[in-house]
This record gives C-alpha cells, structure tokens and sequence, in this order.
C-alpha cells in the first residue's frame, strides 16, 4: 500500500515537474518573441533606410543630368536665339512663372536691342510699355507702328533720350505723340538712319527743320501724310542731311511725301536727278529740270 501511495507521489511529481518545464519553455518563448520582432523591425528599419538613401543617391545623380531653361546660358543662347523667336505675350507671361524668370526677362528687356511691338499695339498698355523699356540703353531699333492711343511724348521721351545707339525709329499712325519726342529723337540720337512718320498729322515743318539739323546720318525718311511739311522742310533736308538727300551724297535710297500738300515738285526734281526714289510721280509736263527752271515761282501740289 505504501508503495502504491509512493508510486503514485512520484507520478503526480514528474506530472508536476513537466508541466514546470513546459510552462518554463513557454515563458521562455513569449520572451523571445519580442526580441525576434526587435530584430526584425531593426531589419526592417535598416532595408527601408537603405532603399531610401539609394533613392536619394538616383536622384541626386538624376539631378546633375537634369536641366531647367534657366539652365542654358542666358546672352549666348537665351537672349540671342530663344527669346527673340517667342511672342512679346509669352515673354511677359514667362514673368510670372518665378523669381529665376523674372529676373531672366528682366535682364532680356534691359539689354534688348530691338523693340517691336507692332503686332500687339491695340493690346499694349503704358505700365507693359515702362517694363518693356524701362533701364534700357542698348536700343538700335523702336517700332510703335499704329500705337494710337496710349503712346505719349511723356511715356515716350525717356526713352528716346536714354536711346543714344537708335538707328531706326518708327512711329507710324502714332496720333498721340507730337513735336517734342521728334525733337528730343533728333537730337539725342545721331546714328538714326530710318524715320518712319507715315499719317504723323501733327509732324510740323520745325521738327523736320530739328532732323535736318542733327540727323546727318538719316538715309530713309517718311513723311507719307505730314501735311505740314513743305517744300522749305524738304530743301533743308536737301542741304543738311547729307547721306539721304540732294547734291552732297550719292547713297540716296528713298523718300516718301505723298499727302504732303505743300511738297512741290520744286523741291522733288533736283532728288529725281540723283536717281531718288520717291513715291509720288512727276507730272508730265515737269520731268527736266530745265523746264522746272524756266517757272518763276512754280508751286506744284505733287498730291495723287
């Protein structure tokens, strides 16, 4: 009986020590759990970490091949092909696209040598005018041709005043200028070779008399419409500007008067002589000038 009752103690006792032991490897195992989900979101952390910094090593390496138009060099190749070649809105708009282009079309307007804005002259307004001119003192050529209405001898004078190197100037159909930006053209500047003043209504005889003065390099002059101008303007051009007109010079090239009431064939046969080419035909019975001489007073109106 009492070994029974021992065999069944040490039954009960190895029972007991298994169940220690077994609880013992679970404990166990739940503590290495955590340690095994350490390790793996260490790992984890450290793939993520490297994918990400070999990202930004292809970025980076993708970055020095890539290139943005402010890129490009700016005089060389922005101001001399790619701009001039975009319309005058696109360029305005490349204003607002960030501060890299504003400062690149700023710098474009400034040392532009050239400024038409024919195509957009019903659209353009004085303050888009002031930024397109404004600092500039590089301009060779100015066509306003048909800014009626919002040109004007203030907006206009400043620039013709700081524009020392203009060699062409066009203010056809511009009514809302007058005299003084004429006057402030030709004594500013020297090198102007084409004026363009076709239907300029309020052109007076004393602004011509101003270019004949200090345009002695003046080779094309249109004065189509100026009805003010006379035969007394147009002899003085004659005498004065040396490289368009009249008996000093051989490189005449054209002039056009047509409209201008008071331009006589008086002062048009001695340019005829010279081979100039002028826009109004003689009249049939005046094409020598002996027979133009033997008139006393002639004042023929050479309006057709």
């Amino acid at each position: 009986m009492g070994n029974k009752m021992d065999c069944h103690s040490s039954a009960s006792h190895d029972q007991n020590s298994n169940a220690e032991t077994k609880i013992n490897s679970q404990q166990k195992l739940k503590e290495k759990e955590p340690e095994q989900e350490n390790d793996e979101n260490i790992k984890h952390t450290e793939e993520h970490v490297n994918t990400c910094e070999t990202d930004e090593n292809k970025e980076e390496e993708g970055d020095e091949y890539r290139l943005s138009l402010l890129d490009l060099p700016w005089e060389d190749v922005l101001f001399r092909h790619i701009l001039p070649s975009l319309p005058l809105q696109t360029q305005f708009l490349m204003r607002g696209v960030s501060h890299g282009f504003l400062d690149l079309i700023t710098e474009y307007f400034t040392n532009a040598k050239s400024v038409n804005i024919c195509r957009v002259a019903f659209r353009m307004t004085p303050p888009a005018f002031k930024i397109l001119t404004k600092n500039n003192f590089s301009l060779q050529s100015l066509v306003l041709r048909n800014a009626k209405d919002w040109i004007s001898n203030d907006l206009l004078t400043p620039v013709l005043s700081r524009s020392k190197k203009l060699q062409k100037l066009d203010l056809t159909n511009c009514l809302s200028v007058g005299n003084p930006c004429i006057q402030v053209a030709a004594v500013n500047c020297h090198n102007l070779k084409v004026l363009l003043l076709r239907e300029c209504h309020w052109i007076s005889k004393e602004a011509i008399t101003v270019i004949a003065l200090h345009c002695k390099e003046l080779e094309q002059l249109d004065i189509t419409g100026c009805w003010e101008v006379n035969d007394e303007a147009v002899i003085l051009l004659a005498m004065q500007c040396k490289k368009i007109l009249a008996e000093y010079c051989q490189t005449l090239k054209a002039l056009q008067v047509r409209e201008c009431r008071d331009v006589t064939e008086a002062s048009l046969a001695r340019l005829r002589l010279k081979n100039v080419k002028i826009d109004v035909r003689p009249p049939p019975n005046m094409r020598n000038l002996a027979k133009l001489s033997g008139i006393a007073g002639a004042q023929l109106n050479v309006q057709i």
